[in-house]
């Protein structure tokens, strides 16, 4: 008798992980569709993907702006799994701002354009004023 268990072959250390009970996993943590639009997104912007945090299952990334000669983080972006309804959960913030808003998979790259842009508006205001 073969069990899914939600074992990714990708990822040979996480999978240890879970099976030494050491990361705990819910099975609303697939990325596998979000995946297929983050990775591409934050690639062509020079950004890495973070996955992993403490004992979760996480994406997140970090969002740089040029203000004048610097090179600065305008805060960050992580994303949820899909929910039940298949809308992934957007998040970002930079110290006082936050924003949270829910998106389907098809609007995702559009949404996290969006996210960008606002927190690198948030940063140059924040820095004007």
């Amino acid at each position: 008798m073969r069990v899914n268990c939600g074992i990714n072959a990708r990822e040979p250390l996480e999978n240890l992980a879970v099976a030494l009970g050491l990361l705990k996993i819910s099975f609303m943590t697939d990325y596998a569709a979000v995946d297929a639009v983050l990775f591409p997104w934050a690639e062509a912007r020079g950004l890495h993907v973070y996955t992993g945090h403490r004992q979760n299952v996480v994406r997140s990334v970090t969002i740089y702006v040029w203000i004048e000669s610097r090179h600065e983080s305008t805060g960050h972006i992580w994303l949820d799994s899909p929910n039940e309804l298949g809308l992934i959960g957007l998040h970002a913030a930079h110290r006082d701002f936050r924003i949270d808003e829910a998106v389907a998979l098809s609007g995702l790259a559009a949404a996290l354009d969006s996210l960008a842009e606002r927190l690198a508006e948030h940063k140059r205001l924040a820095e004007a004023g």
